[in-house]
């Protein structure tokens, strides 16, 4: 169990860079999506990707 708890730590850590990494693409490929109202959801999450890499 002790080695298991230490490896939490490293493994959050890789997850998180991995994200990071990752996030701008898909904000930009949700904010690529046409402006219509079957879109708008995906777009919208797009920008809600946009604020939390921002702040």
């Amino acid at each position: 169990e002790e080695g298991a708890s230490s490896l939490a730590p490293d493994l959050q850590t890789q997850i998180d860079e991995t994200l990071e990494e990752i996030t701008p693409h898909c904000v930009l490929e949700l904010l690529a999506l046409p402006l219509d109202d079957e879109h708008r959801a995906r777009r919208e999450e797009g920008l809600q990707g946009v604020r939390n890499i921002l702040w």
